[in-house]
């Protein structure tokens, strides 16, 4: 599977180089290419890339026309309301009974702003291009460190890739510039999360102090205890997934999110987005009560968060 999404990402880089597409791999991909990694040594669900909003539609087209199948029709309005779209390479194997595991999957992403709900607009360039190794194709070891560690964080509220946790200390002794750190966690706002992962290294996985001295003083280990739901043993038996949604807030807020700030961007979204998430509607005032019942329902366990990738499939 690991070599069958590797080697769909050189097919991808054969379709974007031929229409002329700026884009980056991250996590799993760009660690593996980059040789952080032996062939095999890590698992692999999909192939993460980055491409420019004004080149995400050209890109997807790009990418058909390399024989790629998205999951869904691309829709332009899916820009202003979510952050990636999924397609597929066919199966290496054609329609035998199996062919389903050897499928290689490219997430197209033209955001990597984990650090903010999908509700709120981005009209500034991703930070991942910020320092990018273009002709690679990869980030710049001190973005993608922090990238990573936002990426870890903000989704311990639902699944736990804690693959993010070996991936960070894979890259941790290839670090060498804190000023770039601190201004990759500034822009993304996230400087007390990347310092709450850090006590996670530390303080449950063992990681010498030492290593993070390379991290400027405002990402390293607070000393502030964490969550019990943070220990390894429930991060890897029983995924960090907290018995309810509202739990799942709590968690996201003691990993250094600000609890106003995602009250109001739940509650409040642009307009832009929600004429994107409502267009049957016929005015911002009824979007936003359609919105406000879908948060509703969310909160009581009876419909998917409006705020979440990929719930066209219910």
């Amino acid at each position: 599977r690991e070599h069958l999404i590797l080697e769909a990402v050189e097919r991808v880089r054969a379709a974007f180089d031929a229409a002329g597409i700026e884009w980056l791999a991250f996590k799993g991909v760009a660690l593996i290419r980059e040789g952080l990694y032996r062939p095999g040594e890590r698992s692999l669900a999909d192939a993460d890339l980055l491409v420019t909003p004004e080149d995400a539609t050209m890109a997807v087209r790009a990418l058909e026309g390399a024989g790629f199948r998205p999951w869904l029709p691309w829709d332009p309005d899916r820009l202003l309301r979510l952050p990636a779209f999924t397609l597929h390479a066919p199966s290496a194997i054609g329609e035998a009974e199996d062919a389903a595991a050897l499928v290689a999957t490219v997430d197209l992403h033209w955001s990597t702003r984990y650090d903010e709900l999908l509700s709120r607009e981005r009209p500034d360039r991703d930070p991942l291009w910020s320092g990018a190794l273009a002709d690679a194709g990869h980030p710049g070891v001190e973005e993608h460190f922090v990238m990573i560690a936002d990426h870890f964080s903000k989704h311990l509220r639902v699944t736990t890739h804690l693959t993010g946790i070996a991936d960070l200390v894979r890259l941790l002794p290839r670090l060498s510039d804190p000023e770039r750190l601190l201004r990759a966690a500034r822009i993304r706002g996230i400087e007390r999360r990347v310092a709450r992962v850090s006590d996670l290294l530390v303080e449950r996985f063992g990681v010498d102090p030492e290593r993070l001295r390379v991290l400027p003083p405002p990402l390293r280990p607070t000393g502030t205890p964490l969550p019990a739901a943070l220990t390894p043993e429930v991060l890897i038996l029983r995924h960090g997934v907290p018995e309810r949604r509202t739990g799942g807030l709590r968690l996201r807020w003691a990993m250094g999110a600000d609890p106003l700030r995602d009250l109001v961007g739940v509650l409040f979204p642009g307009r832009r987005w929600l004429a994107a998430r409502h267009p049957e509607a016929s005015s911002t005032l009824v979007r936003r009560l359609r919105h406000w019942r879908e948060v509703v329902a969310w909160v009581a366990g009876r419909g998917v968060s409006p705020l979440s990738p990929n719930q066209e499939f219910e």
